[in-house]
């Protein structure tokens, strides 16, 4: 008896986990989802930026790109580090990064 309980509390688990992916990666899909912050995180894999510098190079303005990244951050697309006064965005990690890659070179076929 007390094993099928066990049985049964791991599946549960194991919907409730699946599902909290599932979501996680929509957010990221949504956030990418999106040409302006697509291009925001393309050109922070090469370039870790402050938004006015990304605001400059991408021809955006500072409010609409803190807007986009506020998008990307809470989605965990990227990383904001306090860098003096300025703030430094980048992708958040090797996988967000691998994700936006393999999307570029899908493209390219």
């Amino acid at each position: 008896m007390i094993f099928f309980i066990i049985l049964k509390i791991e599946e549960e688990f194991m919907e409730i986990s699946n599902k909290l992916n599932i979501n996680d990666l929509t957010m990221i899909y949504s956030a990418l989802g999106e040409e302006n912050r697509l291009t925001i995180a393309i050109y922070l894999l090469e370039n870790p930026s402050s938004v006015n510098d990304i605001s400059k190079n991408l021809n955006l303005s500072q409010p609409k790109v803190s807007h986009h990244l506020r998008i990307l951050k809470d989605s965990k697309v990227v990383k904001a580090t306090k860098n003096g006064k300025n703030v430094i965005y980048d992708i958040d990690d090797k996988h967000i990064e691998e994700i936006i890659k393999l999307g570029l070179v899908h493209m390219e076929c």
